[in-house]
């Protein structure tokens, strides 16, 4: 999926990142590079985690929590979950409450998603890889996902250093 925008607090919905997000066998690789600004070309937020329904969920309004392997951010005292909805266009919105970094304030939000056109039987496939020399002789975990032509590669080394391909 592409992010079209996201909306804080009720305000108007922007987008200021390029935005990927693949799901392959209960995991997300999730890429967010700031588009425009100071800021253009780095990485605004990058995360790999396992992802599982929660209690409540269900088939028209699934609610889903991802629990992180690798964030770029620091830990929130917020589990980071959604309730997601199909629109009549067929975006998907996923509503929660997340840390808005730009006002370091716990906030409601409105993302809205896209999904990516697939064909049936498209490759897919995710891998993880820990190495004691990762990257420049830095040892961590990295994750290769693919789901047809949408490729994301995630690593983050033992010192706190974060990549994105």
């Amino acid at each position: 999926s592409v992010r079209v925008s996201i909306a804080w607090s009720g305000a108007e919905p922007i987008e200021d990142t390029d935005t990927l997000v693949l799901t392959i066998d209960g995991y997300s690789l999730d890429l967010r590079v700031f588009v425009d600004g100071p800021d253009r070309g780095s990485i605004d937020w990058s995360t790999v985690a396992h992802v599982k329904e929660v209690e409540g969920s269900t088939a028209k309004n699934p609610i889903l929590r991802w629990d992180h392997i690798i964030d770029s951010r620091p830990p929130t005292d917020l589990p980071d979950q959604g309730i997601f909805e199909t629109l009549s266009n067929e975006d998907v919105t996923e509503t929660g409450t997340m840390y808005n970094p730009k006002t370091t304030l716990y906030e409601p939000y409105v993302e809205t998603w896209r999904r990516l056109p697939q064909a049936t039987g498209v490759p897919y496939l995710v891998l993880r890889l820990d190495k004691s020399s990762l990257v420049h002789g830095r040892a961590g975990v990295a994750f290769l996902g693919r789901v047809g032509p949408h490729a994301l590669g995630i690593a983050k080394t033992d010192d706190g250093r974060f990549y994105a391909w």
